[in-house]
């Protein structure tokens, strides 16, 4: 819904979204930090909030999931979540072990990467990344980071980025920026209740996608172009 403005006059139009039964498939990319410091509660909590996002997804959503710690390692690269796919990847997620150190710059780099041998489609892509927030090898400034994940999602610029934070001391700020600079949202993981409701939301969020890069074509009576007062992007053709 915005305005449309010409000649001094103003004019409100609605846009309904068509009513389509389907629901948006989902492409989802976990980035999950298994340094040192996420040993623990923080470890258990990350893999609680893993097997809550695997158990919302279906038969035709796909999901990839990249752990890091001094290096970053594809776990599960992406996949379908059929039933069996579901069963080998909860053995796969309880698998993850901590290691020491925590190259975020990598496990961002590598998150992102399995995106970039897909064309995009119809689905809605996002990578999610679950930390404390606190990097000490590879890029650990918070400026060069969130630069980082800039340059690295410009090869996929409809994937969006969303952090999670765990633990009450976790790097909000940096996890607050990367996730302004991925489009996404940045939480804060301080319950297993808390997660629940947040991830129910976010899959539904992503689930209810109807249409994407669609255009609304305006043109007054007298055949000129009307100008939209929108926050929404808007350019003339014509």
């Amino acid at each position: 819904r915005f305005l449309a403005e010409q000649w001094g006059e103003e004019g409100v139009v609605s846009v309904v979204a068509p009513n389509i039964q389907q629901r948006t498939k989902i492409e989802l990319v976990l980035v999950v930090d298994r340094s040192g410091s996420m040993q623990g509660k923080n470890m258990q909590l990350v893999k609680k909030c893993m097997h809550l996002i695997l158990a919302q997804l279906g038969d035709e959503d796909q999901l990839g999931v990249v752990s890091y710690s001094s290096s970053a390692n594809v776990d599960v690269s992406l996949t379908f979540c059929t039933a069996s796919s579901k069963s080998r990847m909860v053995g796969q997620i309880d698998g993850i072990s901590c290691g020491r150190g925590t190259n975020m710059s990598e496990g961002l780099e590598q998150g992102l990467k399995q995106f970039h041998t897909q064309k995009p489609g119809d689905s809605t892509r996002a990578v999610v990344l679950l930390t404390d927030g606190h990097a000490n090898e590879g890029i650990s400034d918070a400026a060069l980071l969130v630069a980082h994940l800039a340059t690295h999602r410009g090869g996929c610029p409809d994937v969006v980025v969303h952090t999670i934070g765990f633990g009450k001391n976790h790097g909000a700020k940096m996890l607050g920026g990367l996730a302004t600079a991925g489009a996404g949202v940045y939480m804060f993981a301080e319950s297993e209740d808390i997660l629940k409701r947040s991830f129910a939301d976010a899959v539904s969020a992503m689930a209810s996608c109807l249409v994407r890069g669609a255009i609304l074509s305006l043109r007054s009576p007298t055949g000129s172009a009307p100008q939209p007062r929108t926050e929404l992007p808007a350019k003339q053709v014509g």
